[in-house]
């Protein structure tokens, strides 16, 4: 997935809602998840796979606690009827989604501003190359990623038939969200693209669910006009990548919960550029596909902020981006696919679990090897609330090779550092593993703590 300094120029003219671009891959996806006794013996797989884990497990306690905090409410006002409830929330909701209108106007009318002064700048100093060039002569963009890239009013137009329906209070007591499902976690990581109506994780059901239990909250129990404060895992508080960027007050001071003069609060454990431009690595805060790889690759801060998949692809096809390779991403070649080639098996023999599987705009890190069908199983970051099937967030993917490379072309890379695990565990052993210490590490009361990543990750495979 392009970063940083491809980001701006790949966004530049995308709309607000990106649908079809980059760790969007998802169209032909086939739902098979990764069987519980496969073992996992590579460093990449098992980093990715907590990753993904670890967020899942945040997003459900904290929905939980949001949860039982309106349960509570409920409880307190056990007098007031579903109807008049439901539309006590629909009220509110119709306030924020035109007050949101507004924000987004002011926010696209900054950003449309910037591109224009990029633009010009370009074409007055073709020499002007990076965004850093850029930021040095014009100052850090205003908004920054992943605010250019927010989804807030999508969703909130979303949650509404499900605020709508009756027997809102009884699901609500019941534990029941998005199409009367709970958020239960088993012993599997989610699986992307699972259908929506039966599958609470992998596609988008987590997210809708997120935002209906902070509207719901926002609207009965806490203080009128009071912002929201981020839910560990679901939500996050970005600010304005230009820190003297302010939204104005006339703004910032309506009945909004979800922004500040500073920033803006959004939903989701994918955003477009994770939170990899932020030297502090935060355990429960978003990824994309190519930061979440970056980490499993045991990348640094710098490494995993311009990680590219753009400049990754270019290097591959160099004769001289071998070494490039290794010193940016510490990756070898394996393989590679043009489009439209026809897939041996002496090649699908090349593939192993812990290479990394590169195509334009995404990257995932394959969990097993492919059969003899070119069936593969993976494990990623992806988003696409608006393809068919819906996708969301962090889990596992099965690729039809043969299928992919009909319609892009496939590079595989492996980790300079090949050493397997001490312990071989299967999928199921290694979540148990997961989840026993992140009981332990948060006690069931989630409390961000700086570098809490490196603290989670330490001595957890030994």
């Amino acid at each position: 997935m392009p970063t940083l300094h491809n980001r701006l120029q790949a966004l530049y003219f995308l709309p607000f809602l990106v649908t079809n671009s980059a760790c969007n891959q998802h169209k032909s996806i086939n739902t098979y998840n990764m069987k519980k006794d496969t073992p996992i013996t590579m460093p990449t797989v098992a980093h990715i796979a907590t990753q993904i884990r670890v967020k899942q497990l945040g997003i459900q306690t904290s929905q939980n606690k949001r949860l039982a905090a309106i349960q509570e409410w409920l409880a307190q006002n056990s007098e007031i009827v579903d109807k008049y409830f439901r539309e006590k929330i629909l009220g509110r909701l119709e306030q924020w989604i035109t007050v949101g209108k507004q924000i987004d106007s002011y926010l696209d009318d900054q950003q449309k501003r910037r591109n224009a002064e990029e633009a010009k700048l370009r074409a007055e100093n073709p020499e002007i190359k990076s965004e850093a060039d850029i930021a040095a002569k014009l100052g850090r963009p205003p908004l920054g990623w992943p605010i250019r890239c927010r989804k807030n009013l999508y969703l909130l137009e979303w949650i509404k038939p499900y605020i709508s329906k009756d027997g809102l209070i009884d699901r609500l007591q019941s534990g029941n969200l998005i199409h009367n499902l709970q958020n239960k976690v088993t012993d599997e990581l989610p699986t992307l693209a699972s259908p929506d109506k039966e599958v609470y994780w992998g596609n988008g059901n987590h997210i809708l669910a997120s935002v209906l239990l902070d509207v719901i909250y926002a609207s009965c129990c806490a203080e009128a006009g009071a912002k929201l404060t981020p839910m560990a895992g679901t939500s996050t508080f970005y600010r304005f990548e230009n820190e003297s960027f302010k939204l104005p007050a006339s703004l910032a001071l309506l009945d909004y919960p979800f922004v500040s003069e500073e920033g803006m609060l959004l939903y989701g454990e994918y955003q477009y550029g994770g939170h990899s431009y932020f030297k502090d690595r935060w355990l429960l805060r978003p990824e994309d596909c190519s930061s979440s790889v970056g980490k499993a690759l045991g990348l640094s801060h710098e490494q995993v902020e311009y990680i590219s998949t753009q400049d990754m692809i270019a290097a591959y096809k160099q004769e001289e981006g071998a070494k490039k390779l290794e010193i940016d991403y510490d990756c070898n070649r394996v393989t590679a696919f043009p489009q439209g080639e026809t897939i041996g098996a002496t090649q699908l023999e090349l593939i192993e679990p812990g290479d990394i599987l590169l195509m334009s705009g995404h990257i995932v890190v394959v969990a097993e090897k492919p059969d003899s069908n070119g069936m593969m199983t993976t494990l990623e970051f992806a988003q696409g609330l608006q393809s068919t099937p819906r996708v969301f967030g962090g889990g596992s993917a099965t690729y039809n090779l043969h299928e992919k490379v009909a319609k892009t072309e496939l590079f595989f890379l492996r980790p300079r550092a090949t050493t397997p695990l001490r312990e071989t565990w299967t999928a199921k052993q290694l979540l148990d593993k997961i989840d026993s210490r992140f009981s332990s590490f948060y006690a069931q009361n989630i409390v961000e703590k700086r570098d809490d990543y490196e603290q989670f990750f330490k001595n957890l495979y030994t």
